[in-house]
């Protein structure tokens, strides 16, 4: 993954979701295999409790405010965290 994020990106979009289905291609001219994806945003939620959940197949990392929240940054089967 660091090898890749080195790397210029061979793609650049905006999306309102992260849902991508991974047995195919995520973007015209991108190979199925050895593929990562860099998402970063901001958001402004209300005070209170709130959920956050992610659907991975393969390792995943998710970071709120500088703060590791999610990590499960292992080969897997389609997990939920």
């Amino acid at each position: 993954f660091g090898q890749l994020l080195a790397e210029p990106a061979a793609a650049v979009t905006r999306v309102q979701r992260l849902d991508y289905v991974t047995s195919r291609a995520l973007a015209p001219g991108l190979g199925i295999n050895y593929t990562a994806v860099l998402a970063t945003g901001d958001v402004t939620i209300p005070d209170g409790d709130h959920e956050l959940q992610v659907i991975s197949d393969d390792g995943v990392r998710v970071w709120v405010d500088d703060r590791l929240v999610i990590d499960h940054w292992t080969a897997h089967e389609s997990a939920v965290d």
